[in-house]
């Protein structure tokens, strides 16, 4: 049955992007309206980051929701087929000297990002660079292998390379042990796993107290590598950019929570500049602080 549904996806994502589109919305209607998948939690978490917001906008700001997120579920699979040139083309970088910069000074660095915008499309950024980078990008194996497969096989055609999670720690000591330069992507805004609580770093965020991943900046300290930002914004449907500006550069004299706040910050302008960039489905405020 998978490869029957995966055979018809192959063949249906050989359209022209524009004419996929009108498919997205039908399934954006058919999810918010019909399936209405994790409709309580969208709205619930939209009710409690935007409390002066009327009815009447939450629902608008829901609808807009549902609709980038099925965009990007088609986007990604519009990428089976996509072409260097067009994903060179629908995906712009900007502040590109800043990782030519921390790259100069240091063996390696960090880019942190979040689920914004087409997350799926960063990983090929190693095209739109001039220079021969290695590109490690960070990701969870999906539970689903024949999907995981073809994830692994559509990003390797990007020329990055793939670490799964939980192999990060190895092959981040064997890279800097051997000397391998290049740069890490990390998508820094998952709820933090229950195993280690003592470890999150809890801020205000989008006016709720928010934990925290720590470990890219646990990493940044350890290497002495550069924290970079990348800032995704939206230019239309399939037109993103994508600036880079450097979080932190000297990790070692910060102090504790220093880098992981500054992300936070910088992702809750991101939020609220368009806040239906970003995965509302997950439940992002599950833990309490006083528990």
């Amino acid at each position: 049955m998978f490869w029957i549904l995966y055979a018809f996806l192959w063949l249906l994502m050989w359209l022209p992007l524009p004419l996929l589109y009108p498919l997205s919305d039908l399934c954006a209607l058919l999810m918010y309206h019909v399936i209405r998948y994790r409709r309580k939690l969208v709205h619930k978490n939209l009710c409690n980051s935007f409390p002066n917001k009327t009815p009447k906008e939450i629902r608008r700001m829901e609808w807009k929701v549902y609709r980038n997120f099925v965009d990007v579920m088609i986007e990604s699979m519009y990428s089976i087929h996509m072409s260097k040139s067009e994903i060179k083309k629908r995906l712009t970088y900007s502040g590109k000297e800043v990782l030519d910069e921390a790259l100069a000074k240091k063996q390696a660095c960090f880019i942190m990002t979040a689920h914004y915008g087409n997350y799926e499309w960063l990983t090929g950024a190693k095209l739109s660079f001039e220079k021969d980078y290695n590109y490690f990008t960070i990701y969870r194996a999906l539970s689903n292998k024949h999907f995981d497969k073809i994830m692994m096989d559509v990003r390797q055609r990007r020329h990055n390379i793939n670490i799964e999670m939980h192999d990060l720690m190895r092959q981040l000591e064997k890279n800097h042990q051997a000397g391998v330069t290049g740069f890490y992507g990390m998508i820094a805004d998952q709820k933090p796993s229950r195993k280690n609580p003592s470890r999150w770093h809890w801020t205000t965020f989008l006016g709720q107290d928010t934990p925290f991943l720590t470990g890219t900046e646990y990493l940044a300290k350890k290497y002495d590598y550069a924290v970079i930002y990348a800032r995704m914004s939206k230019l239309g449907r399939g037109r993103y950019h994508c600036h880079l500006e450097m979080l932190c550069d000297e990790p070692t004299l910060t102090a504790p929570g220093e880098i992981t706040e500054k992300y936070a910050r910088l992702l809750e302008q991101d939020l609220m500049a368009a806040p239906e960039a970003w995965l509302w489905t997950h439940n992002r405020w599950k833990y309490r602080k006083d528990l």
